[in-house]
């Protein structure tokens, strides 16, 4: 009996720039839980060497998303091993948003039908 488990870990070559990622997209998850609002269309994440760089698409500016994404960035940090450089992007997109705008790697889009 084959292990498709191992068959497919045993062909996927080992990255450090990609565990790197796959570690913070685990956290960014953990650092957003309960932060995400019906204003907010899309997160995203990107990482350049060290570097963090965290976009969100909101659907109108607020307040109270900035404050929301703010404290995500800080608890994000907070589940870091070593200082880790994070940026946060807002972007406010007055049109639908096209799979092609969003830069880096999707963590959270919202249902539209």
């Amino acid at each position: 009996m084959t292990d498709a488990i191992a068959i497919t870990l045993g062909n996927l070559r080992a990255d450090r720039q990609l565990q790197y990622e796959n570690y913070q997209v685990v956290s960014v998850l953990q650092a957003l839980w309960g932060a995400i609002t019906p204003n907010m269309i899309a997160i995203s994440l990107g990482c350049v060497g060290p570097e963090v760089h965290l976009h969100f698409y909101l659907q109108e500016a607020s307040s109270i998303d900035m404050e929301r994404i703010e404290e995500a960035a800080e608890d994000l940090e907070a589940l870091q091993f070593a200082s880790v450089p994070i940026h946060t992007h807002v972007n406010v997109v007055s049109e639908p948003l096209l799979h092609r705008q969003i830069e880096g790697r999707l963590i959270f889009r919202r249902y539209e039908p």
